[in-house]
């Protein structure tokens, strides 16, 4: 699920000479809303070239955003080579369909359901590049989508802790073995609710730094080394990683700290954690602390990829 500014930016990360501003100053000037197409995994996506032109056809899943944008960014396979190529498609241009099969138990606004493209125009300068340089700063596409990711994570965490918040103070009591007499002076509560809150915190300031890093990245340009980029990647899946568990904790554990009335439904509650929950295994934990502790021990970067 890549972010906005990702999605934004591919012209100048994998664009050719132009396309970068072309797509800066269209999207500034009519304020489009971008959308995506970009599961890698999904390759029944087929760009053909016909008469001086192309057309898409097939099915893509995990399409993000594609409901309510104005123009989106897809991934598809050449006919003939099965290389991956990335087109910039209006989503007004005839023969898009949405298949309204994204079910999930969270995430269900972002709508990341699958399309069916049936001889889809696509005329040559919108499909994106061929690269102007195939040096780091190209890759640097996917660690921006991390990190928008990421602080969404955060936004979710901070959301729960804040709805806990709201119902501690004001519906909340203590529990009967307690010697306090509101759940604001219940020792085990300010205990729950100083923990999350430091770790949140700690985690906040490690997205930070990744967010940093990724800037300075940016600012190089094409002077962005295979070593800085990967420092950068590090940086992300650290922050990555610990905003998901310290998510995962929070909207689990602010339950706690409110009550068993607070599982009524008509509270929803329960949306934070299966937001979260959802959204992370789009990109499994396990698999960033293995890159981060192959770094530790091995002096090894993650290769880069969609997810790393």
């Amino acid at each position: 699920m890549p972010t906005y500014a990702t999605l934004v930016s591919m012209g100048r990360l994998v664009g050719r000479q132009g396309q970068a501003e072309q797509y800066y100053r269209l999207t500034a000037q009519q304020n489009l809303v971008w959308g995506n197409a970009l599961n890698s995994r999904d390759q029944r996506l087929k760009l053909m070239s016909v008469n001086g032109a192309f057309r898409l056809n097939g099915v893509k899943s995990f399409c993000t955003g594609m409901v309510a944008a104005d123009i989106s960014i897809v991934l598809s396979m050449q006919e003939k080579s099965n290389h991956p190529v990335l087109c910039v498609v209006p989503m007004d241009r005839e023969g898009i369909t949405y298949n309204h099969d994204w079910d999930t138990m969270g995430q269900r606004r972002t709508a990341s359901g699958s399309y069916t493209f049936h001889d889809v125009l696509v005329n040559p300068d919108e499909v994106l590049g061929p690269l102007l340089s195939n040096g780091a700063s190209t890759t640097l596409k996917s660690l921006i989508a991390l990190l928008g990711q990421t602080f969404v994570y955060l936004g979710i965490a901070e959301g729960a802790l804040e709805a806990a918040k709201e119902y501690t103070t004001t519906s909340a009591r203590a529990w009967m073995a307690s010697d306090a007499e509101t759940a604001l002076q219940d020792p085990f509560i300010l205990h729950r609710y100083g923990q999350m809150w430091a770790e949140l915190q700690a985690v906040i300031a490690l997205a930070r730094q990744a967010a940093d890093a990724l800037q300075a990245g940016w600012d190089k340009e094409t002077a962005l080394t295979s070593e800085e980029r990967g420092e950068i990647a590090i940086s992300m899946a650290s922050a990555r990683a610990m905003a998901i568990q310290v998510g995962l904790k929070i909207t689990t554990n602010m339950f706690d700290v409110m009550g068993a009335r607070a599982t009524a439904a008509n509270h929803g509650f329960d949306r934070y954690w299966r937001d979260l929950r959802t959204f992370s295994l789009h990109d499994p934990i396990d698999y960033k602390l293995t890159d981060i502790g192959n770094w530790v021990l091995n002096q090894q970067y993650p290769t880069p990829s969609q997810y790393s």
